[in-house]
């Protein structure tokens, strides 16, 4: 529900067409509050979740309960006239009504049940006690149904023609066709078609309630309605929960938490996956290691990601929580384990691959707790002195065995749920507390060294969870399988792809990537199955290097550049983004500008000095537009549309373009041009 309701709240202040129409925005302000859109979510989904399995008029009978009480706690909420009676009412009747609260409040049903056709049903239900006009129903049904399709893995193409098909509503315009004209309105069927295309439009969760806001009129209605669809698709980052929660009284906070426990211990995972999973073929084995090369397996497609297991950062935290709680170290408990609970992504979902690794750097982190044990003797007991030095040795040797490699292969069981009955820990050095089960864990007999796979996947130092995307998780499952045996069936038919990406190789990126780039949930999708291809011809040479520290009057920014590429024999930077806001983006790209060095390779052996770059620009890419940063005068200029660029002509055509505007500065690079047809195009089948 944080969707519907950070909708709600971001939409508020701009409503009655106070706003713009624009997407640049503040996003909150100190009008950001709750209105009678997040008042009736919660109703709704309270009474929802206390009606399972009950009959239709005991849950209609639920729904005007919680609604009257919800309505009536908050009675200056901007309810509308002849619902503000009807709270009031005695003997609550519907009223005919076809206005968008219908679809505004409904978003709890797109998440509680297991089927389309049982979230259609409770839809209707929560419509009908006000809304009982066919357009306030089939607006309920048509957001519930989105809900549903978005959280369960369908493609937007497939919900718009599913929505088309079933209530008839007119997707055909764009967002900008619908900005100029619109107004104020409160009824389903001029408020919730909208809300759909802004967000099919849409590229990430903020940018689809920008989106909507956008157009105007009801605007925290109809931010609430796209919020709600927004968030099953691309979920809500943690940041943007915290700024929900701290404008929500303790009472809503009570049925929202509650509302997420729920969804998190559902164990109907991902409906999409699991019909199309029910046909895999079956295989036999037939030897160690034989299984990719001999057997005939149709592929599981899914989400992969390691996790990175760090070592406890502090003495207190291995004395207080590790001895005094746990009797032993996480990698130690998982090793015992045939199932476990385990911090993941927020995007995990049931049937997902988790590769477990221990960090790398435990071994630096071990070594210094201990000199900080030996500086610090005289604060410890005889009896703790030595307890902590067993288990500090104990941490080494789990290091010597496991440190800095892959030593286990895990299934997710189902969404991750945040915890929160568990008091925060102030020692544990995770901060994570969304946790999911995991099972079917192979461990590895030969686990996998970083020096191993890191041609195929480069772990990231900005967190625990680095995710794994097409071949570069199919050359670490090949690496995996190959030095161990009897790999279970769900590893090896995994694909950490979709369908449509699995497909894209050198020869059709254009092609296919063009069709479905939208649909990209992840920035790392969008890097892997568009953008390496693309700079890899746009570039001098087919290399791409890729998080790139730099260092700029001896300040080393935590910050890296995206890729780097060789163009006309300098270096060039790359910033990646679903989507680029001009506004909020400079202040990232200008410390890639100007620097004094520049470290080409994670290792940080490959140092390249600052005069070899194109000082002042930044090449920034979403996926529908390319831009050029230029550091001088703060500006962000657009290039071309990605939609221009459709075959191998368009890319020389770009190629030149761009060299146009970048080498203007450097008079002793135009001689040596090359010339157009000599850019380096992969055939484009």
């Amino acid at each position: 529900m944080y969707g519907a309701i950070l909708g709600d709240m971001i939409g508020a202040p701009y409503e009655f067409d106070r706003g713009n129409k624009s997407k640049d925005f503040p996003l909150f302000c100190r009008r950001s509050e709750f209105t009678d859109d997040s008042v009736m979510t919660i109703a709704v989904a309270e009474a929802l979740m206390d009606t399972p399995g009950r009959s239709d008029d005991e849950i209609r009978k639920a729904l005007i309960a919680s609604m009257q009480r919800w309505g009536r706690m908050y009675p200056d909420a901007g309810y509308g006239g002849r619902f503000y009676h009807w709270l009031r009412s005695e003997h609550p009747e519907p009223y005919r009504s076809y206005g968008n609260g219908s679809a505004m409040r409904v978003s709890a049903a797109g998440w509680l049940f297991e089927t389309l056709e049982e979230t259609r049903r409770m839809a209707r239900l929560t419509a009908d006690v006000t809304h009982n006009h066919p357009e306030g129903i089939k607006g309920a049904e048509a957001t519930a149904s989105v809900i549903f399709m978005a959280r369960t893995g369908c493609r937007k193409e497939e919900i718009r023609e599913y929505i088309i098909r079933e209530f008839g509503y007119d997707l055909s315009r764009t967002c900008d066709e619908i900005r100029p004209g619109y107004h104020h309105v409160e009824s389903c069927q001029k408020t919730v078609p909208e809300a759909i295309t802004a967000f099919l439009e849409g590229r990430a969760f903020e940018d689809v309630i920008r989106t909507a806001v956008s157009l105007g009129g009801d605007c925290d209605t109809l931010a609430c309605i796209a919020g709600s669809m927004a968030e099953a698709m691309y979920g809500v980052t943690e940041e943007l929960m915290a700024e929900c929660r701290k404008r929500l009284p303790e009472d809503m906070l009570e049925v929202l938490d509650r509302f997420q426990r729920i969804v998190a211990q559902k164990k109907d995972g991902n409906y999409w996956r699991e019909n199309r999973a029910r046909n895999r073929y079956r295989f036999e084995k037939t030897g160690p290691n034989r299984y990719i090369d001999n057997r005939r397996i149709k592929p599981e497609y899914c989400h992969a990601f390691i996790n990175n297991i760090a070592f406890p950062k502090s003495l207190e935290e291995i004395k207080d929580y590790y001895i005094a709680e746990r009797g032993m170290y996480d990698i130690e408990d998982l090793l015992a384990s045939e199932e476990t609970c385990w911090t993941a992504p927020r995007w995990a979902m049931r049937g997902d691959v988790c590769l477990f690794m221990h960090a790398k750097m435990a071994n630096s982190t071990i070594s210094s707790l201990r000199t900080e044990l030996m500086n610090t003797r005289s604060n410890y007991s005889d009896d703790d002195f030595k307890e902590l030095c067993t288990w500090l040795d104990r941490g080494k040797e789990l290091h010597k065995k496991y440190g800095g490699k892959i030593f286990a292969v895990a299934r997710v069981l189902d969404s991750p749920g945040e915890d929160t009955e568990s008091e925060p820990n102030e020692f544990i050095h995770w901060g994570s507390r969304l946790y999911a089960d995991m099972g079917e864990i192979w461990f590895l007999k030969e686990p996998i060294d970083i020096s191993e796979f890191k041609k195929y996947v480069t772990v990231s130092n900005r967190g625990a969870i680095t995710p794994v995307y097409g071949e570069e998780y199919a050359g670490l499952k090949s690496l995996i399988i190959e030095k161990n045996q009897n790999p279970p069936e769900y590893f090896i038919s995994s694909v950490a792809a979709d369908a449509e990406s699995s497909r894209i190789n050198r020869y059709n990126w254009l092609r296919i990537s063009y069709e479905f780039r939208h649909s990209f949930i992840y920035e790392k999708q969008f890097r892997i199955y568009y953008v390496d291809y693309f700079l890899s011809t746009l570039g001098d040479i087919k290399t791409i290097y890729s998080e790139c520290r730099c260092e700029k009057q001896g300040v080393t920014y935590s910050s890296r550049m995206d890729n780097v590429i060789r163009f006309y024999r300098r270096y060039l930077p790359v910033e990646v983004k679903l989507m680029v806001l001009p506004d909020s983006i400079v202040t990232q790209v200008t410390k890639y500008c100007n620097d004094d060095v520049v470290y080409l390779d994670a290792a940080e052996k490959r140092e390249v000095s600052g005069d070899r770059f194109y000082n002042n620009h930044v090449l920034l890419i979403d996926v529908d537009n390319i831009f050029l940063y230029d550091d001088r005068t703060g500006s962000v200029d657009k290039i071309c549309d990605v939609d221009d660029i459709r075959t191998e002509d368009d890319i020389k055509s770009f190629r030149e373009k761009l060299a146009e505007m970048l080498l203007g500065e450097y008079p002793e690079l135009e001689e040596r041009r090359w010339k157009t047809n000599d850019c380096k195009v992969y055939r484009n089948n």
